[in-house]
């Protein structure tokens, strides 16, 4: 690690990405009879091409979602309306190892291979075609087989989520954040250390 990025200000830096006010994105998947999901922000469109449309998606190795994605080579993305708020803490605060973060939310009839939320404010169902490791992520790109669009108007960004958590809840996502830093920085370090590019 270089003196430049050891020496970097680090609270202006994370107060940049933080003013970027990301959409608040479900990721979703299947493999057999498990399935899961996390809340994430780091989904991107992975193509300019509107006939070939690709979502590229960075997800920790240890996250249960990623094994599910592995196995499936699918997964469902979701953007939610502003005030389902619920349903992004249901995924942000907890394993999908420890619960079934779907039950009592209603799924989509269309698609069996994976679980898409009816009533957000929209999904798109995706196809893995490559993924690349790299240390405390795992980053897949995936064709946009259909996609859904429930409504209009504004979808949940990081600032519709923050503002309707409380205290409590906000002292819960910052401590689950803190235990996975403390997992993925060695993940990174021991990556980039090994000069590995595919892991």
């Amino acid at each position: 690690m270089t003196n430049d990025i050891q020496d970097a200000n680090h609270t202006t830096i994370d107060a940049i990405f933080k003013s970027l006010d990301s959409a608040i994105w479900i990721v979703s998947a299947k493999s057999g009879p498990a399935r899961g999901g996390l809340t994430a922000t780091w989904v991107h469109q992975g193509s300019i091409d509107r006939e070939h449309p690709v979502a590229h998606i960075g997800i920790a190795p240890n996250h249960f979602t990623s094994q599910l994605i592995k196995s499936s080579k699918r997964f469902g993305l979701h953007l939610l309306r502003p005030d389902q708020k619920d349903i992004a803490l249901r995924f942000g605060a907890h394993s999908g190892r420890d619960l079934d973060k779907f039950e009592d939310l209603k799924l989509s009839e269309n698609n069996r291979e994976i679980p898409i939320l009816e009533s957000c404010y929209a999904s798109f169902q995706c196809i893995v075609f490559q993924e690349f490791f790299a240390g405390d992520r795992i980053f897949f790109l995936a064709d946009i087989v259909d996609a859904q669009q429930s409504t209009t108007g504004a979808f949940m960004r990081e600032s519709d989520f923050f503002s309707q958590c409380t205290e409590p809840e906000k002292n819960g996502l910052r401590a689950a954040m803190d235990a996975d830093i403390q997992i993925h920085r060695p993940m990174l370090e021991t990556w980039r250390n090994s000069g590995s590019s595919n892991g």
